[in-house]
């Protein structure tokens, strides 16, 4: 019975990743860039990567600001969450092009990205209401359109009310997404390094990476292109 119930969720979530890739033309997402607004609105950067060729994706949305949020990415004018999966797609096309730059590079198959959530700024209204619904929704579409894509997940700038909330946002989480994850402090360089190089974290992070962020990609003058390698 378990087999079974493995085979038909497996079967919705392969008809739900064909649903999504033709409905936002994930194909050609790549030839669209999100507004300087949206990119501010809800940071997210390609930054690095470790020594086995895995990219470093940098998340803020526990860092935004949950009133700009609102305004950017749930305009009652569209669909619920229509200009977020658009954001978030771009995003991971970019990612996905970057992995597929990597396995012919290194000649073995990187499939999988390290991601780090930064949560400084982060307050229980990150996970209320509106809020509450999109962060899920968006978190369930990458978990079934993008499945075990994750090496490892970082959660840094840690504060309380997210340590305390934690029980709930697992509960979002692919359960084996969970156990690649450490939820850290301001302290979080010493525990990041363990696996990926200080060259290959930014500054801003306390490392010592020679390229200035990007939102929304990687740093200009970067060496890898990310708008090409699935194409």
């Amino acid at each position: 019975i378990k087999k079974k119930k493995r085979f038909t969720e497996m079967c919705k979530d392969i008809d739900y990743f064909f649903e999504m890739h033709e409905k936002y033309d994930c194909d050609n997402i790549i030839n669209s860039e999100s507004t300087q607004k949206e990119k501010e609105a809800w940071p997210q950067f390609l930054y690095g990567e470790d020594q086995y060729g895995h990219p470093i994706m940098y998340d803020l949305i526990g860092s935004s600001d949950c009133d700009k949020m609102k305004k950017i990415f749930m305009d009652e004018s569209q669909p619920f969450g229509e200009v977020a999966y658009k954001h978030v797609f771009r995003f991971m096309r970019k990612a996905e092009n970057y992995k597929a730059q990597n396995t012919k590079k290194y000649g073995k198959q990187i499939h999988k990205q390290i991601q780090i959530m930064d949560m400084k700024g982060f307050t229980s209204d990150h996970l209320k209401g509106k809020n509450r619904k999109m962060t899920k929704a968006m978190i369930d579409t990458l978990t079934r359109m993008y499945p075990e894509g994750t090496y490892k997940m970082y959660i840094i700038n840690a504060p309380w009310p997210f340590r305390a909330l934690w029980t709930t946002v697992k509960g979002f989480l692919d359960p084996i997404t969970v156990k690649k994850t450490k939820v850290v402090g301001d302290d979080y360089l010493k525990t990041m390094i363990k696996d990926i190089p200080i060259e290959m974290i930014p500054k801003e992070y306390g490392g010592k990476g020679v390229w200035d962020i990007e939102y929304g990609s990687v740093p200009k003058n970067y060496p890898v292109d990310v708008y090409h390698g699935l194409d």
